[in-house]
């Protein structure tokens, strides 16, 4: 019995607190509702002198981290002769500028009602909720920044 009462009370004693620890643990996920790299992103992208092709570069970017790059080359094409135009490529990270161009297509698809040329609609309605959960954020931290250059474009 008492080799019982030692165990239990050693198990709640630190058990306990263990739980409460794991379930108090911080998440990807900020107050704003975006994942941490988006917010990182964003951060350290946004900078008071933006034109509206910056502001949508950085839009993309922070939105493109989470998701899977996929071939998008012809999609691309197609969309290029109906008037989109996209970042030039930069080589430094091929990964990344890959899920830079999906997004862009997903976002010129949006833009030019050509939804048709989208094989995985599936992908295009998250998007459109984090691109609009981005914006708001994008808009929160260069009004709490004071570009007001920004936040006209």
């Amino acid at each position: 019995q008492g080799l019982v009462l030692v165990l239990f009370l050693l198990l709640f004693v630190i058990g306990v607190p263990l739980t409460l620890l794991y379930c108090m643990q911080s998440t990807t996920i900020d107050q704003n509702g975006l994942p941490r790299i988006t917010n990182e992103v964003l951060q350290k992208g946004l900078g008071d002198t933006m034109d509206v092709r910056a502001v949508q570069e950085l839009l993309l970017r922070a939105s493109a981290g989470e998701t899977k790059a996929r071939d998008s080359a012809d999609v691309r094409k197609q969309l290029s002769a109906a008037g989109a135009t996209f970042v030039r490529k930069r080589p430094e990270d091929a990964e990344d500028e890959a899920r830079l161009q999906q997004a862009e297509a997903l976002f010129w698809a949006h833009l030019l009602r050509r939804r048709d040329l989208l094989l995985e609609l599936d992908l295009l309605e998250p998007a459109l909720m984090h691109w609009e959960m981005t914006c708001k954020a994008l808009l929160q931290l260069a009004a709490k920044k004071g570009f007001s250059q920004t936040l006209h474009s």
